[in-house]
């Protein structure tokens, strides 16, 4: 079985090993996709903490071997994508609906590509509990979206938005393009996204669901012009950057009364402005990974033609190319919103 390992700082190296068979309890999934995310990039950056980690998390496949015992559902043959995330189900997290909150503080998360071998390989072993079976008109390809487009539905569903609402987003990533698409569908008449890379606004406006897009690396006012193009503020300000600088100008041009959403990770601790989030009654809301429900949910709007993640891909690689993509990702965050893994193309 091919899969790839981090094995060091900024290495990924291709190995193969004689497959042994699944471990209690877990089904075996032949992966056909796995998108390679910015967890994925900080992981091969770092290297030592994940040194003989095999990483992907944004999976879709076949379900080959089912586990003794199992009467559920699903069967050898189904096409599903992988839910992560591996919640115990007993916890008070989980008990009061918060099972994406079931994990070690400062984890960025359990599972799959995480904590456990990811779908950088030909094959994963995973609990059978946590597959979703794909609508026959959904590809392999856009179900593995269907992780990176939860998250950004968690956090539009906690943004609770209004028809005829102007809504700000910061970072022209994947997962800001994806709030932008839901706030669009959520009825928000205004849609802007701001960053520092010129490209990926480019991008970010001709994929349709962004109505202005705003380079902030050379503007001098940025607070001025997103004022004024928003008619004097915005409703709901949807941080997917973690970073103070935007985070802080977004709070500096959302109306008094309204929320921010924090969606976008930073390690490193950040300043926000205290006073102006005080005064002007500002309710701040993080939103972390995302639910069974939240995954599902997803998987139905691809299927019914209302989420469109085709736009995101950029192109499909296979093992060989796995080191140069990373390498390329690291180098400058160009219009590649999304590539994908594909383990039978070498």
């Amino acid at each position: 079985m091919k899969y790839a390992m981090i094995t060091g700082a900024r290495r990924i190296e291709i190995r193969e090993k004689q497959q042994m068979p699944a471990a209690a309890g877990k089904a075996r999934i032949r992966i056909k996709r796995c998108g390679i995310c910015g967890t994925d990039v900080h992981m091969w950056e770092d290297g030592e903490t994940y040194k003989g980690l095999i990483p992907g998390h944004e999976a879709a496949g076949v379900i080959e071997e089912i586990p003794s015992g199992y009467d559920g559902p699903l069967k050898e043959g189904d096409r599903v994508a992988v839910f992560p995330a591996e919640p115990c189900g007993d916890c008070q997290l989980c008990r009061t609906g918060l099972r994406n909150l079931c994990l070690p503080p400062g984890s960025m998360g359990l599972g799959c590509g995480l904590h456990e071998p990811g779908a950088f390989s030909e094959c994963l072993d995973f609990s059978i509990r946590f597959l979703s079976k794909l609508p026959d008109n959904v590809t392999y390809s856009q179900g593995s979206l269907a992780e990176p487009a939860s998250v950004a539905y968690r956090a539009i569903q906690h943004a609770d938005l209004n028809v005829g609402d102007g809504v700000l987003i910061s970072g022209a990533g994947i997962i800001g393009l994806l709030c932008a698409q839901f706030a669009k569908l959520s009825g928000a008449a205004y849609i802007a996204v701001f960053d520092i890379e010129h490209e990926r606004l480019k991008l970010a406006y001709d994929l349709g669901d962004v109505t202005e897009s705003f380079d902030v690396s050379s503007n001098q006012q940025p607070e001025k012009t997103l004022w004024t193009a928003s008619n004097g503020g915005f409703d709901c300000f949807i941080d997917c950057t973690g970073h103070q600088n935007a985070i802080n100008l977004g709070i500096s041009v959302l109306k008094k009364g309204k929320k921010m959403v924090c969606v976008g990770i930073n390690f490193e601790k950040q300043l926000m402005d205290h006073v102006r989030i005080v005064q002007n009654e500002l309710e701040v809301k993080g939103s972390f990974g995302q639910v069974e429900k939240d995954f599902d949910e997803c998987i139905k709007m691809i299927g019914a033609g209302i989420l469109d993640v085709d736009k995101y891909i950029f192109k499909t690689i296979g093992f060989s190319e796995l080191q140069s993509c990373f390498e390329q990702k690291d180098r400058q965050k160009g219009t590649d919103l999304k590539v994908l893994l594909d383990p039978e193309k070498d």
